[in-house]
């Protein structure tokens, strides 16, 4: 699969980034602090936009896996996800001038608060430790030759949609979210598009009307925003990857900072956010928020993203290639990022 073909999952990424950054600073937004009917419909944005990068992320990591193998994919990730990661959370600590117990920080720093039952330094990271156990199902699979196999992947997802239910079910007696394995059965729905290069319609709606009890007993509050989000989120999965061609200059510039946006439209974006908007108007805070967010995500991708991505590969080339000379690391670094 070509590079340019893939292009699609940048535009996605950056589609799925507008929608994560407008729902939360949205819900941040000072003057509307009170609005309940507006937070409300904008949840179902930024819900969208996780389910958007959750079927990227299950259609990527098995193209990663099989044109690699399982110890590069590790090397890989680390490299590609902690650096900036561990950026992010320092980056909060300074500006909010936080200060958490050793436990907190480290199983933060490690990704893994959740497992811990540790509170999240920044809400949004539960999404990563989702992403990690896909990881780790991933590998496993793909060590036993199972990463592509149509019939076991489907039903993992079916897997996942009962063990939704049954958490969403638990929920008053056990405090493990139902949206974990939602977020689960969201990712093999890509990786399953991946193998069968398409998603089939009753798949589509079996999915959608699965998400109606699970929602409904997950968090009643919150139930209405589940549907249009799953529902916004596939479809726009599906509709970038029937339409691969599509040209998206500014999304796909977006989709390769994603990352960086994620992590930081929130301890840098709100700061900016609730300063201008205080001191100025709501309109001044909205474009010093995305303006500051987009620029700190393109120079973190830049000297933090890419640098240490490069370092991984570098890492990778040198343990396949014991004659690699040490001298050739800055040349390496120069020629993956041209």
């Amino acid at each position: 699969m070509s590079k340019q073909r893939l292009a699609w999952l940048d535009t996605g990424r950056g589609l799925g980034a507008i929608w994560v950054m407008a729902a939360h600073f949205i819900q941040h937004f000072p003057i509307h602090s009170q609005s309940e009917p507006l937070i409300k419909n904008y949840i179902v944005l930024g819900r969208a936009g996780v389910v958007l990068f959750f079927c990227i992320s299950g259609f990527i990591i098995p193209y990663t896996l099989f044109k690699s193998n399982l110890k590069d994919f590790i090397i890989n990730r680390i490299f590609r996800l902690y650096p900036i990661y561990w950026f992010a959370i320092l980056t909060l600590i300074v500006i909010e001038s936080k200060k958490f117990d050793f436990i907190t920080l480290l199983s933060n720093l490690l990704m893994i608060p959740g497992f811990l039952g540790v509170k999240y330094i920044i809400y949004v990271f539960w999404t990563l430790e989702v992403e990690l156990i896909f990881y780790i199902l991933c590998g496993i699979y793909y060590s036993k030759n199972l990463l592509n196999n149509e019939k076991f992947i489907s039903n993992n997802i079916f897997v996942f949609l009962f063990l939704s239910f049954l958490f969403a079910l638990l929920r008053p007696y056990l405090h493990i979210p139902a949206i974990i394995f939602l977020g689960l059965a969201v990712m093999f729905i890509g990786v399953r598009v991946y193998i069968k290069k398409s998603l089939d319609f009753k798949f589509f709606i079996i999915f959608l009307l699965s998400v109606i009890p699970i929602s409904f007993l997950e968090k009643k509050s919150l139930f209405l925003s589940f549907m249009p989000a799953y529902f916004l989120g596939l479809s726009s999965f599906i509709t970038l990857y029937n339409l691969q061609n599509l040209k998206a200059n500014f999304l796909s510039f977006l989709g390769k900072i994603s990352y960086s946006i994620y992590l930081l439209h929130l301890p840098v974006g709100i700061y900016f956010l609730n300063f201008y908007t205080l001191n100025y108007n709501v309109y001044a805070g909205v474009a010093a928020a995305v303006v500051s967010v987009i620029l700190t995500s393109y120079l973190t991708y830049t000297f933090i993203e890419k640098k240490f991505t490069n370092i991984g590969r570098y890492i990778i080339k040198r343990y396949t290639n014991r004659e690699l000379n040490y001298n050739c690391i800055e040349k390496e670094i120069l020629i993956n990022e041209t």
